[in-house]
């Protein structure tokens, strides 16, 4: 078995690249982080790949989140700083990927998991996966959780995931149209690659996404700010 961070699979100008920690439930260090990033910025340069899926190893969990025993040693507002520095750096990977993304979603995307799949431009997923941000129940802001959650699924669904800490099951987030396709999960990964060789980058598709995409890069570099500050004042 591959011990690489990110397992890449290539079939029919798709590359898919799978999160592979599952020993960690796929948990974000600094490691994977900037193995995803390389990635993302290899598969984007790469002609022959019209189309990435983001999977992760295991059934349970998509992504943990932030691997929080990471960076142990430092203070916590620097330990929190770097975290939310790899953390945007990854999403604004995601947010610029020029060719059509899909998150391939099969179990718990939590916190900076869940950010993840809602950079991608289209979320497959089982109907018992499940979308959570505990932060607030952790005593921290998430300005950069609430804007990703607003922008894919509207203000009232971001009261209820970040304010209130409610989990969105998949089925729930289908009927409110930000999960976009569910799959059973024996033919989750299956159904993914049809539906992805089905998907063509072009220069017109890159335009369209930048444009699409700018004013919520935008607001995220000012949430990332946010949240600096806010860690500041609490001192977490």
């Amino acid at each position: 078995m591959s011990h690489a961070l990110i397992v890449c699979e290539n079939r029919q100008g798709v590359r898919r690249l799978q999160i592979n920690r599952p020993q960690a439930a796929n948990a974000l260090d600094e490691a994977l982080h900037l193995a995803l990033q390389h990635h993302l910025n290899a598969a984007a340069l790469d002609a022959q790949v019209q189309c990435v899926v983001l999977s992760s190893a295991g059934e349970r969990t998509f992504c943990a989140g932030a691997d929080l025993k990471e960076f142990s040693t430092l203070a916590p507002l620097e330990a929190a700083q770097r975290r939310r520095r790899l953390l945007l750096d990854t999403l604004l990977c995601l947010i610029d990927f020029p060719k059509p993304l899909i998150a391939q979603v099969g179990g718990a995307a939590v916190g900076a998991g869940a950010m993840l799949a809602l950079a991608c431009d289209e979320i497959v997923a089982t109907p018992s996966a499940r979308f959570h941000f505990p932060e607030i129940e952790l005593g921290m802001a998430s300005p950069m959780g609430c804007l990703m959650v607003e922008w894919r699924a509207g203000a009232q669904v971001a009261q209820s995931m970040l304010q209130w800490g409610k989990p969105c099951i998949a089925t729930q987030a289908h009927t409110q149209a930000w999960v976009h396709v569910l799959h059973p999960a024996d033919v989750l990964a299956q159904a993914v690659w049809a539906s992805a060789e089905q998907r063509r980058a072009s220069a017109a598709f890159a335009v369209n996404k930048q444009w699409l995409h700018a004013p919520w890069r935008m607001r995220l570099l000012q949430a990332a700010d946010a949240a600096t500050a806010a860690n500041n004042l609490s001192g977490n």
